[in-house]
């Protein structure tokens, strides 16, 4: 239909009235294609089909070759991408069609003037980046190519010429041409990139020269132009707050709605960056932006000095404009500061959505369309030192949005760990319909995924068939632990083992093969300690981590009773108090009869008074310190029996009084020996003890492991350590010494 506008336009050109129903024709079919949809090429049915998804190729500061835009055609096909952004002018111009001619006004520039004028141009630009390519321009046979090679790729082509600023070599060709005063000024600064929109004769030729690529790309069936329209004289830090400055910030906006109408005249869309576009929240009264424009959203601006305040992105879509999100962070820039590394991490973590909002976190907008930009600012750079790095960035973009470009890598399978609940083994995306996803048990596991529809796989000619995705679940671990105790000397451990890390509503009851992990029984000796470990143990979807605890026993106490007589018929017996003892049983009788248990006592209470005894007689003794064991009691220590005579004792025996000991504190070495010296004194001084009961002294060591003594009282020192040496009379009065070894 648009060829046939064409036909007619050339055929009707000077009727006046057939010229009107052309211009009638060109406002319908202009108002149609804005009402309709953005509609892109999709391979079998595969992406958002009315979403673009466009690769920018700055082709303008630097020359690409067909062979070169051809393999980045290739690639973005294969990545799903629906338009190749070709800048042929932008800075340089790299693409002469076949007639040059410009007729503008009331002259008329051959075509063979023009295109040595921009050659010399791209030149003199090419000279400022030492940069010296062996070809400057695409001829119209190689932009043909191109077209027809991105047509064949499911890929359109949009072309870009960008004015006002960003035309190097196409404000050199019009200064060569004689156009004077051509380019904007500022002060004494003159811009070598950007026209003055005020200069009328400048302006008309710049119309007059875009409107034959205008038609050429019209002819050619593209359906977008973009304008540029950006940076504003840049170069001599002017922009658009230079031309606020000067009041004709208007003039700027009446320059690109020019443009605008040439390219809908043409019957494409126009495209712009955004900066111009209302910069600075300036709407000049009576002047409104064609919101037919499609704005390319790169950046909001950056502040300080140079200032650069750009509407923000739901401004202008509250203007009624539509946005092709273009953000800044995913823009590569070979070899320019570390553009490379932002570029990756950009297409990484800033979806195909977000825009940019000036060192804020990226905001997702209502966009319809996103264009990854590849800029030449330093044209001298090898490209086939970078093709393969690039490529991989276009691809990771793809792959990083699926929900617009429909290409799905196969995910990996999770490698999880047990929690006690249903887990998935792949993470669930909307893109994909998952089938044996959820699993709860330990094992290996196998998922099917297929695309959803309007999705593909990305290799494999973008087949939608199913494909397995293994994923595995893994045992949780449970925490064994000992939980340690103290004994008495002749106790029974309980060997108790403390279970941690149970999953879900898992406990020792319900856990799938839970089999419970022991401590092994010891044999065990006083005043010792032992660090034991769990072992063994079994659950289906645990492992075991062990740990230790201490067993320690406690030494086996010494309890050590006396017998004091008082008046002729009465004994107190008293005793040391027993750590853990519940009672004390005291044992009495006279001696040469059988010991009988006389009294129970409290654990609290350390004597007991023995009345209406036989005067003149001797009594034996001994008690018994126990500990509750249940429903009975267990033994923790029996002390030595004692003997005494009740008062007024006639014939040659005699009670002991007092002990005194030689020492009450030794210090030795492992392995040295001392003895202990004690001496008895007696009731009656005269009177004998009746040693034929029992000895005159006794020892008892209560830590044979630091120190043993002998019935001599010889002290061996046995470990480091301390401990205490008991030394008895025949009634049980005692001292004691503090062994010290080291």
């Amino acid at each position: 239909m648009l060829k046939n506008m064409r036909i007619h336009r050339k055929l009707l050109f000077n009727n006046y009235v057939r010229r009107f129903l052309y211009i009638v024709i060109a406002i319908i079919l202009s108002f149609s294609c804005l009402a309709s949809t953005l509609n892109t090429y999709a391979s079998d049915e595969v992406g958002d089909e009315n979403f673009m998804r466009i690769f920018h190729l700055d082709n303008g500061r630097k020359f690409f070759s067909v062979d070169e835009i051809k393999g980045l055609i290739d690639e973005i096909s294969k990545d799903n991408y629906t338009h190749m952004e070709l800048a042929i002018g932008n800075n340089g111009m790299r693409f002469l069609l076949n007639d040059m001619t410009v007729i503008s006004g009331n002259k008329t520039y051959s075509s063979e003037e023009v295109k040595d004028a921009i050659h010399k141009g791209n030149l003199e630009y090419d000279r400022w980046y030492n940069y010296s390519p062996s070809t400057d321009e695409l001829t119209e046979a190689e932009m043909n190519s191109i077209i027809a090679y991105a047509e064949s790729k499911g890929i359109e082509i949009i072309p870009l010429i960008n004015s006002p600023g960003h035309m190097n070599a196409i404000l050199h060709m019009i200064d060569s041409l004689g156009i004077e005063n051509a380019a904007f000024k500022s002060g004494d600064k003159v811009s070598s990139s950007t026209i003055d929109i005020t200069n009328t004769e400048a302006t008309s030729f710049m119309q007059d020269f875009l409107r034959k690529y205008i038609n050429y790309f019209s002819s050619k069936g593209c359906k977008y132009f973009n304008m540029g329209g950006d940076e504003y004289a840049l170069d001599i830090q002017t922009s658009f707050t230079g031309l606020i400055q000067k009041g004709i910030y208007y003039k700027f906006i009446d320059y690109i709605n020019v443009i605008a109408s040439l390219i809908k005249d043409g019957g494409m869309r126009p495209i712009a960056f955004n900066d111009g576009i209302y910069h600075n929240n300036r709407k000049p009264e009576g002047h409104v932006i064609d919101t037919d424009i499609l704005i390319a959203y790169w950046h909001n601006g950056w502040g300080g000095e140079a200032s650069y305040n750009c509407r923000n992105a739901q401004d202008l879509i509250n203007d009624g404009f539509t946005l092709i999100n273009t953000n800044n962070d995913w823009y590569h820039v070979p070899t320019l500061f570390n553009k490379e590394v932002v570029a990756i991490n950009g297409v990484k973590n800033i979806a195909y959505n977000e825009v940019n909002t000036r060192g804020m976190p990226a905001q997702k907008r209502d966009v319809s369309g996103c264009m990854l930009c590849l800029w030449s600012d330093n044209p001298a750079y090898d490209y086939s030192e970078w093709e393969d790095h690039l490529k991989g960035w276009i691809s990771l973009f793809s792959e990083n949005n699926p929900e617009v470009f429909g290409l799905l890598t196969t995910p990996e399978g999770r490698s999880l760990v047990y929690n006690g609940y249903n887990q998935d083994g792949i993470e669930p995306k909307d893109y994909f319909i998952i089938e044996g996803n959820k699993s709860k048990n330990v094992g290996s596991y196998e998922a099917v995924i297929t695309p959803a529809p309007g999705f593909a796989w990305k290799d494999n000619d973008r087949s939608k068939e199913p494909r397995k995705v293994k994923y595995t679940i893994e045992k949780a671990t449970l925490t064994a632990a000992y939980i340690g105790e103290t004994i008495v000397w002749n106790g029974t451990p309980s060997y108790g083992v403390k279970i941690s890390g149970f999953k879900g509503t898992d406990n020792a009851s319900n856990a799938s093969g839970y089999v419970a992990p022991v401590v092994k029984k010891i044999s065990v000796s006083p005043n010792k300690s032992y660090r034991l470990t769990p072992v063994g143990g079994a659950a289906d979807n645990y492992n075991f981590k062990y740990v230790s605890g201490t067993l320690k026993v406690a030494a086996k106490p010494i309890i050590v009773a006396q017998g004091i007589a008082s008046g002729k018929n009465a004994a107190t017996i008293s005793w040391n108090k027993v750590s853990g003892a519940d009672r004390y049983i005291i044992y009495f009788t006279k001696c040469n009869t059988r010991f009988k248990q006389v009294k129970i006592l409290n654990g609290k209470t350390f004597k007991w008074k023995a009345t209406k005894l036989s005067k003149n007689t001797a009594y034996k003794f001994y008690v018994v310190a126990q500990k509750k064991n249940g429903r009975s009691y267990k033994t923790l220590a029996s002390s030595k029996d004692g003997h005494f005579f009740t008062g007024n004792v006639r014939g040659k025996y005699t009670n002991p009084k007092n002990l005194i000991l030689n020492k009450y504190s030794i210090t030795l070495k492992k392995g040295k020996t001392q003895t202990i010296k004690a001496t008895v004194s007696k009731v009656k001084k005269n009177k004998r003890l009746a040693t034929n009961h029992t000895k005159n002294l006794r020892f008892i060591s209560n830590n044979p492991s630091v120190a043993v003594v002998n019935a001599s009282g010889k002290i061996t020192a046995k470990s480091k350590g301390s401990c205490i040496i008991y030394v008895q009379a025949i009634n049980g009065i005692w001292k004691t010494c503090k062994v010290t070894v080291k």
